[in-house]
């Protein structure tokens, strides 16, 4: 299996590469990660599959060298329409310049002769259906704003002002 990529910060211009020459897109990392040596190979995660589409698998993994737990999305690369391959790399140049409490983080980007990989953040405390699992009924309307609407507008304000 081939492992394409060079780290670069100008990940804009590559993204415009693949997008006028059809070239793949080459290994990114976001410099905000707390992953401090690029480990960017399929075989450098033990996974385990969260979830499965049509066209790609979600994955929570553990890197075996730094031992951190993250979320693998990988896209088969087959499957994909040609439209997704752009909408892939329009994911990856936007959320790699993404830094806020309440987005998850982007860690890295790579792809191999199949797949396109996304490594981001793992959320160990889980989303919201998780919260409201465990309640066990309706979220009063004070913490419903406080948990769900105040962080989403802080997001939304941000990425708004960032794209």
């Amino acid at each position: 299996m081939h492992v394409q990529g060079t780290v670069t910060g100008a990940f804009k211009a590559m993204t415009w590469q693949f997008l006028q020459q059809k070239r793949p897109f080459t290994q990114f990392m976001n410099r905000q990660s707390s992953i401090h040596r690029l480990h960017f190979r399929p075989t450098e995660y033990k996974k385990r599959n969260v979830l499965q589409g049509s066209s790609s698998k979600v994955y929570k993994a553990i890197c075996k060298i730094s031992q951190e737990v993250v979320i693998l999305k990988a896209y088969v690369k087959q499957r994909l329409h040609e439209i997704h391959h752009v909408q892939i790399m329009r994911e990856i140049s936007i959320h790699s310049n993404m830094c806020h409490p309440n987005i998850i983080s982007f860690f890295g980007s790579f792809e191999d002769d199949d797949y396109y990989y996304i490594v981001e953040e793992y959320a160990e405390s889980g989303d919201l259906f998780d919260i409201i699992r465990a309640q066990k009924a309706l979220l009063p309307e004070h913490r419903v704003v406080n948990l769900v609407a105040v962080p989403l507008l802080q997001a939304l304000d941000y990425v708004h002002q960032e794209v």
